[in-house]
Formats: C-alpha cells, sequence, structure tokens
C-alpha cells in the first residue's frame, strides 16, 4: 500500500524548490545583464546617463499650461496631479532657469514673485 503525502507535506517541500528556483533564475538574469555589458563597453559604447543637465525636460512641453495654471493661483501638488507627474519633478522644473527667448516678461515674473523663493545673495571670497 502506498503512503499518500499530506497537503501540508507538499507544500513543505515545495517552498524550499520554488525559492531555490528563484535563486537560480535571479542569478541567469545577472550573469547575461552582465555579460551583455561588458560586451557594449568592450565594443567602445559608452554605459550609464550622460554628464550634465538634460536638454530636453519632461514638463518642457506643458510650459504654457502651468504657467496659466500658476496665473489662476492653482496650488503646485494640484498642477502635478493634472499633469500626472510627481510634486517634486514640478517642483525641479520650477527652479530651471529660464531661458527669455521662450517665457515672456510677465510670466517669468509670475514664476519668480508667486511660486519661486528670492535667490541667495552670491558671496564673494577675496
Amino acid at each position: 500500500m502506498a503512503c499518500a503525502l499530506s497537503a501540508s507535506r507538499r507544500e513543505s517541500w515545495c517552498v524550499p524548490t520554488e525559492s531555490l528556483k528563484g535563486f537560480i533564475k535571479r542569478d541567469f538574469i545577472s550573469s547575461r545583464t552582465k555579460e551583455a555589458l561588458a560586451k557594449r563597453k568592450a565594443d567602445g559604447m559608452k554605459l550609464g546617463r550622460p554628464v550634465g543637465a538634460a536638454k530636453n525636460l519632461k514638463l518642457d512641453k506643458h510650459a504654457e499650461k502651468i504657467d496659466a495654471y500658476l496665473a489662476k493661483r492653482i496650488n503646485k501638488v494640484a498642477i502635478a496631479k493634472l499633469l500626472d507627474v510627481s510634486p517634486n519633478t514640478l517642483y525641479e522644473w520650477l527652479a530651471v532657469p529660464l531661458p527669455r527667448t521662450l517665457v515672456t516678461a510677465f510670466q517669468a515674473h509670475l514664476r519668480v514673485r508667486f511660486f519661486m523663493a528670492a535667490p541667495a545673495p552670491v558671496r564673494h571670497h577675496l
């Protein structure tokens, strides 16, 4: 007569087996990624994020909308929700200096006066 395993016994050896499969899969993916990156580096491709500030920011295409919202005195968290971005993304975008050719003097005035802190004085060390 064959002895049948109870459900709890089947689960007790099944969990370590699944866990082992997960470890093996993770190691396989890691080694494949490392090999691919090493090959690209050997081929002369630069890896990683480019140095310096980005030329095009995520919110640049929404500049007119943002300025209109700010002119209506809508708070920044609400504007971020309307644009489906995090508030920090909006704050960082607002902190970037504006090129005068793209923004009217009035829009720049609104941004500086109502929504940005005054710039800190420059201290020259002698």
